[in-house]
């Protein structure tokens, strides 16, 4: 991945660990070397924030703390992007399935 993403996506998360490694295994199948993934993680307790970690991606910045709802994570997220325009995933089943071009 580049320092000058185009595309930023902005992942918000509680106790998404039945459902994350298939969106970011979605994300990573895109192949774009052009983008951010943000993840904004409530103060999970499942192992959300481990799998997260164990990622290592220079592309996905994080954080977990508590928040004041979805809104304010994705709030949160949009600060933290590198991107003006951003993508924001609400529901992490099956995220960014197919192609993005």
């Amino acid at each position: 991945m580049n320092n000058n993403p185009k595309v930023s996506i902005v992942i918000a998360t509680y106790n998404a660990m039945v459902h994350l490694p298939e969106c970011l295994a979605s994300i990573e199948r895109l192949g774009r070397n052009d983008m951010e993934i943000v993840i904004v993680d409530g103060g999970s307790t499942d192992g959300t924030v481990d799998h997260v970690q164990s990622k290592g991606w220079p592309h996905l910045r994080w954080i977990s703390e508590p928040d004041k709802g979805i809104y304010d994570a994705l709030n949160k997220g949009a600060k933290m992007a590198k991107v003006p325009g951003c993508i924001f995933s609400v529901r992490t089943t099956g995220c960014c399935r197919g192609s993005a071009s």
